[in-house]
This record gives C-alpha cells, structure tokens and sequence, in this order.
C-alpha cells in the first residue's frame, strides 16, 4: 500500500545552489510523509475517518439500503466485538503501522506492507486501497504547512534569514 505526496516548489531561493536546495526539499518531504503516517493515517480506521473521508457504506450500515441482521457488519460485530472501518481481525492496522519512506526533492511516497487492502469483494463497490489513502482539502493543508516549514527552517539554518518567500 503507497501513499503519495507531491508539491510544486519554485526554484532556489537567495542563491542557494539547485544540488542545495534539493536536499532541503527531500528533507521536508520525508517530514511530510512522517507526519502523515504517524498523526493523520490513524484516524482511517476511525468511524469518524470513514464518514470524512466517504468510505462507502458497508452491508449493514445506514445509508447501505440492507438489513443488519445477516450482514457483513454484524458479523463483524459477533465476531470481534467492533465495527470500526478497515479493521477485522486487526491485523491491516497492526501491518499499517510498519513503514518505510521514500522522499526525492519531487515527493515522497509512504509504503506500507498491508496487502489486504489491495483485494477487492466480488459484487461490491468497496475499493479499500482508496479509501486507505484518501485525504481531505483540510489535511492536504496540514501537510503543505508541516512541508513549508521544515524547508523554510533549513533554509533558515543555511542562510541565517528570517523570512523567506515560497
């Protein structure tokens, strides 16, 4: 499972050289996709991440049009005891949590070995791979400020300048 982030970044500022400015820009994305995994990754397996995020409805749940009593979600329920989205035997969060982190001065992509979200149930609309890797305009925000201002603090650290326009 990858999750992918790319920003558009202007050239070097204040004479920094392009080789420079490239491993600033690596750094900041790889704080980008740390901050992704460790604070808004979470929230995917939350009921409250699958109504934001617009999973579609399980068997079972409001808004699926079927009854819940011989349903996917109240077998879930019988059987572990919860109803959470993305989670059955617990073994997808426990494999999301392991990740590695590739950032180039282009982007940064996140894997994570969670083969299961990859599979697709035949006769179904469920695409769990888009909704594992989903994001709102809001967080898409948080993670363009957590990128600007890692670069802007190396920047910073090189140039010794307060300010600085990107």
């Amino acid at each position: 499972m990858t999750y992918q982030i790319k920003l558009d970044v202007s050239g070097p500022p204040y004479g920094l050289r392009r080789r420079v400015f490239n491993g600033f820009k690596k750094h900041a994305f790889f704080k980008a996709g740390v901050f992704w995994h460790r604070l808004l990754r979470p929230k995917h397996f939350t009921n409250r991440g699958a109504t934001e995020y617009g999973y579609t409805p399980r068997e079972g749940e409001r808004g699926s049009g079927r009854r819940f009593k011989n349903s996917y979600t109240a077998a879930k329920l019988k059987a572990r005891g919860h109803t959470r989205p993305l989670v059955w035997s617990g073994q997808s969060l426990a494999l999301s949590q392991q990740r590695r982190i590739y950032a180039t001065s282009k982007g940064v992509r996140v894997t994570m070995p969670v083969r299961a979200f990859n599979f697709r149930p035949k006769n179904s609309n469920v695409d769990m791979a888009r909704e594992f890797t989903a994001h709102t305009p809001a967080e898409r925000e948080l993670i363009t400020n957590r990128f600007v201002a890692a670069l802007s603090r190396q920047i910073r650290r090189a140039t010794g300048r307060k300010t600085i326009n990107i």
